[in-house]
């Protein structure tokens, strides 16, 4: 699985959009259903389980495309939580390639 895109975000920080594109083996835009459960999912590299597991702050841009963003929340990466994450978007039982997610301190330092 190719891992592309990458998003940076400091410590603390919300409001972010981050946005994803669903798209299928060749490459075409995937369409998501309607009434689909669209999940938004988190974790730091090395992790075994879920940072961020969330269906409620997922937004879709233009369903046809398979565009989404996640609005980052105030809660998802608090002091501390530096680091690399890998992110990726869930729709019913698809999942999008995953991208990088840096999360720098304070100061700017982080992976």
């Amino acid at each position: 699985m190719a891992r592309e895109q990458r998003f940076i975000v400091r410590e603390n920080d919300y409001g972010h959009k981050l946005h994803f594109k669903m798209r299928k083996p060749d490459g075409k835009a995937y369409s998501i259903p309607d009434a689909a459960t669209i999940t938004f999912e988190c974790y730091k590299d090395g992790a075994t389980s879920l940072t961020v597991n969330d269906s409620t702050h997922v937004t879709t841009v233009a369903a046809t495309d398979g565009h989404v963003y996640y609005t980052v929340q105030s809660a998802d990466f608090g002091a501390d939580s530096s680091g690399t994450y890998w992110c990726r978007i869930k729709v019913n039982t698809i999942t999008s390639e995953e991208a990088k997610l840096v999360v720098k301190d304070e100061y700017g330092n982080g992976a």
